[in-house]
């Protein structure tokens, strides 16, 4: 097969119209990387004291709630850089006060010499605008790092809705993507938020894409105690969401970060977790009527029960101490959220062949409260 294969497409005139073969469903030979011939970048970007990297080359994934000190955190790898002598790219949708961004830098210490490799941009368009540029331009200065601080208010920038699948995908592959294949070798470290019901604490808000994304590691961060702030010694925890490179598994703290800013510059140190350490999501239990909810809400067409019953007991829907719920249970559930607004039952009679169709149950207001 090669570039010049074409498919026919079929329609019912005799004269079908050609397509021309996209390059990219040609397969793709194996053979380098089946010989170790591909050489995969090296980790190099924030690491910890005994010298683990904790970003990965390619589009790795930063969340937590709103105070929490995400962008600090990711200006200590910025900083981290700076003194290595490495230009770091931070693209901004969130605040575009390059005073207060240098105070935070003057605050962890940095020079005016590091500063002067520091890109600070703010776009006021989309990023799909811009992917290409900023791929040059990491390039061009030879950066390990780019930061963007936050995925939210650059995808409203753009119009996108993050909670629709079929907006979000498209989004990272004509943005992130974009300039990860551009420069395999940069840490891409998009920022983001947790969700707001607090139900999967290892997920970002929005769109199950923003989980497919990430093609290094995904950190969660945690605050287990005292938080960052002004004249506090701060901690967090990085607690891993995913990781494409397999060295931690899913739920591991993978870094301890202490921010001392009670002295000026501020102190900081990152380290491993101490042995025995783990991480322990506070996650509420649910009743039956909120978890049939939930799987109500996440599908576009009305749902069976069999099907219910399937999905709320899977594991991928239930929290920790949650046990299965019993088919009756699940009926009864139904018949009675079908009494409230905002749920339609359709079917549960015999169709025009004389065959019984079974009722199924769609969630017409998803944004309504869970019961």
């Amino acid at each position: 097969m090669t570039n010049d294969t074409k498919w026919v497409g079929i329609a019912p005139d005799p004269d079908p119209e050609e397509f021309e073969l996209d390059p990219s469903w040609l397969p793709i030979d194996l053979g380098p990387a089946w010989r170790k011939e591909k050489i995969r970048p090296a980790a190099e970007v924030f690491k910890r004291d005994d010298g683990v990297a904790l970003l990965l080359p390619g589009i790795n994934y930063l969340f937590g709630d709103s105070g929490d000190g995400k962008s600090m955190v990711a200006l200590i790898a910025t900083v981290l850089e700076l003194r290595s002598g490495y230009p770091v790219i931070w693209i901004t949708y969130e605040d575009a006060n390059e005073d207060l961004v240098v105070e935070r830098l003057q605050m962890l210490g940095a020079t005016e010499a590091e500063v002067d490799l520091f890109s600070f941009i703010t776009p006021q368009v989309g990023m799909t605008n811009g992917a290409e540029c900023i791929g040059d331009l990491a390039v061009e200065i030879g950066a390990r790092l780019l930061v963007l601080d936050s995925v939210g208010e650059a995808m409203a920038a753009g119009g996108v809705n993050e909670d629709r699948d079929n907006e979000v995908g498209p989004w990272f592959r004509a943005t992130l993507r974009v300039i990860h294949q551009r420069v395999p070798t940069l840490a891409i470290l998009p920022i983001d938020h947790s969700t707001k019901a607090k139900d999967n604490p290892l997920f970002p808000s929005g769109s199950k894409r923003k989980r497919a994304a990430p093609t290094g590691r995904s950190y969660l961060l945690n605050v287990g105690g005292q938080g960052f702030g002004i004249g506090v010694v701060g901690y967090v925890q990085f607690v891993v969401a995913k990781d494409r490179g397999g060295t931690f598994q899913r739920g591991a703290i993978a870094a301890d970060i202490m921010l001392d800013a009670t002295t000026l510059p501020y102190r900081w140190n990152i380290t491993a977790p101490r042995d025995g350490d783990t991480y322990a999501p506070k996650v509420k239990r649910r009743n039956a009527a909120e978890r049939v909810t939930d799987v109500l809400a996440g599908s576009k067409v009305g749902l069976g029960l069999e099907e219910v019953y399937r999905i709320v007991n899977d594991a991928s829907h239930r929290r920790p101490e949650e046990t299965a719920i019993a088919p009756k249970t699940i009926k009864n559930t139904l018949t009675n959220l079908s009494k409230r607004p905002g749920i339609s039952v359709s079917g549960g009679a015999k169709g025009a062949d004389g065959t019984f169709v079974p009722s199924t149950w769609l969630l017409t207001s998803p944004d309504r409260d869970t019961p």
